[in-house]
């Protein structure tokens, strides 16, 4: 399940996410809801997951919503772009975990501690060719690339994502998608595809 946050801190220039259409203020207990709702709708019987994205979730307290979620049994992951940190977060908590998105040349080093899985968008036109990661990412350009993973103590297997971005043009798409395959094979990470939309959801 997807939570999806209004507002974001950087406003990239391709990004393919409506957050500033329809936003409404909503407290913790109404989210709870609207997951319960969700999970008994559909009969949901495995790891019930929950998502929290933007926009950029970090840019408002989500911590009681949170914390509400982990108490009624959910798995919350928080994806971010990596620029802010909130504390009071549940770093602690087995079910609790933190995706990072790059698209900035630094991260905040508090939250890097935390981070678990990184997650780039890849367009066939801007990746290094050392690494297979982006120059940069959704058209937020700076002097320097794109955050890296830390150098040491990781495997690119299962903790780093690589997605092609949408282009929302057929032929560019195809490109992004050869691009990200071909950085998948070459470096060992995991190829990540928007589901939702391919199967029409969005």
């Amino acid at each position: 399940m997807f939570i999806r946050l209004a507002g974001c801190n950087l406003q990239c220039p391709h990004c393919d996410t409506d957050y500033t259409s329809a936003r409404g203020m909503h407290g913790p207990k109404h989210v709870l809801d609207l997951v319960e709702s969700f999970t008994k709708k559909v009969k949901y019987n495995g790891i019930k997951l929950v998502v929290i994205t933007g926009g950029e979730p970090l840019r408002q307290n989500i911590v009681p919503a949170v914390n509400m979620l982990l108490d009624n049994n959910y798995h919350v992951q928080i994806e971010t772009n990596g620029t802010l940190f909130l504390p009071g977060l549940p770093v602690g908590n087995e079910y609790f975990s933190i995706v990072c998105s790059p698209k900035t040349p630094s991260l905040n080093p508090i939250l890097t501690k935390y981070i678990e899985y990184y997650k780039y968008i890849l367009d066939a036109d801007h990746i290094d060719p050392t690494d297979g990661l982006p120059t940069f990412s959704l058209g937020l350009k700076s002097h320097d690339r794109v955050a890296r993973p830390p150098e040491n103590g990781y495997d690119p297997e299962g903790f780093v994502y690589v997605q092609p971005r949408d282009d929302k043009e057929i032929l560019e798409n195809a490109r992004n998608l050869k691009a990200a395959i071909d950085s998948c094979m070459k470096f060992g990470y995991t190829l990540s595809l928007q589901t939702q939309k391919i199967i029409g959801l969005e």
